[in-house]
């Protein structure tokens, strides 16, 4: 796939030239997307060396981990073998697959979304009791956003909004502790685009 060739080759020169900060494709600065895919593929680079396949299994693993987050999302939501189903179904739907066999930031971005929206319903299953999945919330959805940008913070910010207004519970929109959240994510996300700006000034900007 075309857009592989940003992060098989931009996490190769990283390796060679062990700048970890700035992706260089082409011999050009790439500041597309985030830093966290190319750690990712950069990671599997070396432990397993230079290769499409390893560069390919940064996808495939986050592929796999999603069947199992459905599966814990599907058990808390319904009764009955939906959650057993869903294991099965998942990995059948050809997108999933294919995406899942890419070195793109997609289906990495669509593991952190449902991590976050499997901590936003045992939160809610919780009435929000429980600091650790609220937090766990926001650090999902910042992992995201160091992945492939603001859909991270999108995607499962509206769909909580809309379950908290649809039922009614507009209570839960305080215990969200949304102020703490933006703590967590300026602390995950801002270090490498103050970085970026101070190595690179405008042309990041």
């Amino acid at each position: 796939h075309t857009d592989e060739n940003f992060y098989v080759e931009s996490a190769r020169n990283m390796v060679e030239s062990g700048d970890y900060l700035t992706p260089i494709y082409q011999d050009k600065k790439r500041f597309a997307k985030p830093i966290l895919y190319y750690w990712f593929v950069s990671a599997s680079y070396k432990v397993l060396g230079v290769t499409l396949s390893s560069a390919r299994l940064t996808s495939a693993l986050f592929g796999s981990l999603a069947i199992g987050l459905l599966y814990l999302i599907s058990s808390r939501l319904f009764e009955g073998r939906t959650a057993f189903y869903s294991v099965f179904i998942l990995p059948a739907t050809f997108l999933h697959f294919q995406i899942s066999r890419w070195a793109s930031t997609d289906i990495a971005l669509s593991f952190f979304i449902l991590l976050a929206l499997y901590y936003f319903i045992r939160s809610y299953q919780n009435d929000f009791k429980e600091n650790f999945d609220v937090y766990m919330f926001y650090i999902a959805m910042s992992l995201g956003f160091m992945t492939k940008g603001p859909p991270a913070i999108i995607i499962p910010g509206i769909v909580a909004l809309i379950f908290i207004l649809a039922t009614k519970r507009l209570k839960f929109l305080s215990h969200l502790r949304i102020g703490q959240g933006f703590l967590i994510f300026l602390l995950i996300c801002l270090p490498w685009f103050a970085t970026m700006y101070l190595l690179h000034g405008n042309e990041f900007k």
